[in-house]
């Protein structure tokens, strides 16, 4: 799994901060920057590839996945928290955007899902130091990892704090 550096963390901290007002569009919500994972598929010979980021509204918290993976139909519906457990995905899209016939005559798509999954309670304050390995689970065991680094954690709690107030 790939690891941000130290750099590419004070970038993020910077973006982090101008974004800690909520956007005009949305009083009271409050949207993290999109964090970016890539696999390489063998299928269509390109990349699986995840955009994720922390969202707070006036319902809670929420962690919000776009995804776009090929495969016969990994169906990602859950998401190992370490040390919390296997956690539902709810699925809020899911759409195959291509379908073809390759190989051997089987036929495959490219799939779009949106999912979103509210941390366990006390689950970012406690990843705040150290961030988090997640990784998605798909029906079809396929598993893909997913990391919240603790400086991303630590700014998103800190601009939800200041929206309290």
């Amino acid at each position: 799994m790939p690891r941000l550096r130290s750099r590419s963390i004070a970038l993020l901290l910077v973006v982090l901060s101008a974004c800690a007002s909520p956007p005009a569009t949305e009083p009271g919500v409050i949207e993290a920057p999109r964090l970016h994972a890539q696999w390489w598929r063998g299928e269509f010979y390109g990349y699986d590839e995840a955009a994720y980021r922390l969202r707070h509204t006036a319902a809670g918290d929420e962690l919000v996945v776009d995804l776009r993976y090929g495969a016969a139909s990994a169906d990602f519906r859950a998401i190992d928290w370490p040390g919390l457990g296997i956690q539902p995905l709810r699925v809020l899209e899911h759409s195959a955007e291509r379908c073809q016939v390759f190989g051997s005559l089987q036929s495959r798509c490219i799939y779009h899902d949106v999912l979103d999954l509210d941390p366990p309670p006390g689950a970012l304050e406690r990843a705040r130091a150290e961030g988090v390995e997640l990784a998605l689970l798909g029906k079809a065991g396929g598993r893909r990892g997913l990391a919240l680094p603790g400086e991303y954690i630590g700014e998103f709690l800190r601009a939800r704090t200041a929206l309290a107030r």
